[in-house]
């Protein structure tokens, strides 16, 4: 019985290992994220590259009479295993700012890119997201905020893509010579308020139960020799 008893914890033990897998993936600083004025008006910064930037660099979503920029992020996929179980993904990002004026009905939104098979990492790539995640809007200023994205993810890993990625976009309604909304987000280069994709994920099934018949026949073997 204490040998079977211990046979048994240790398949419980194997199959919770193998069901209780987290990967927390942040954005590089070089690539991964990129900001862009789609009006013109000014220059492109990469991530922190440019001299022109401050230290605390951002990501902006904002659009006025003067410019309007959109930006764009992308996370390495690589690390989750081909053929894992997505239970729970979550976005996470830290909010600076956002205001609206009253001829805009919010902010702006966060939005995924529905089809990421031509994504590199790179994310001067401009992939605009197609698929509204959140809306930006009351959200509290000055913390992190978690955005569930466990269906994109899942869409991501299942159609084989390398990068899960994400455009940050102002919203443009309204009289565009009175417009003036946005939101600000930090980058991969603001330390612990960089963003994040948490994903927890069960590995292929197939591996999951090689290892608890390997815990089993371990038992098995275990129990000829003390027989």
């Amino acid at each position: 019985m204490k040998i079977g008893a211990l046979s048994l914890a240790g398949v419980l033990a194997a199959a919770s290992s193998f069901a209780n897998n987290i990967s927390v993936i942040y954005p590089a600083s070089v690539n991964d994220g990129y900001w862009h004025d789609e009006s013109g008006s000014k220059y492109d910064f990469w991530n922190g590259t440019s001299a022109s930037l401050p230290t605390h660099y951002r990501y902006f979503g904002t659009s006025d009479t003067l410019s309007w920029n959109t930006s764009f992020i992308q996370f390495d996929l690589h690390s989750i295993p081909t053929g894992a179980l997505i239970t729970e993904a979550t976005l996470t990002l830290y909010l600076e700012d956002s205001f609206k004026t009253g001829s805009t009905p919010n902010a702006g939104s966060i939005n995924h890119v529905a089809d990421a098979s031509s994504a590199t990492g790179n994310a001067n790539q401009r992939l605009g997201g197609n698929e509204n995640v959140a809306i930006i809007d009351q959200q509290a200023l000055d913390q992190a905020h978690d955005f569930v994205v466990t269906t994109y993810v899942q869409h991501d890993i299942g159609n084989g893509y390398g990068w899960s990625c994400y455009s940050l976009n102002a919203n443009t309604d309204g009289d565009y010579s009175n417009r003036d909304a946005g939101f600000t987000v930090t980058s991969a280069d603001a330390g612990g308020h960089k963003p994040a994709l948490t994903i927890v994920y069960i590995p292929e099934p197939s591996s999951m139960a090689m290892g608890v018949a390997a815990v089993m026949a371990i038992a098995a073997i275990r129990r000829r020799h003390m027989g």
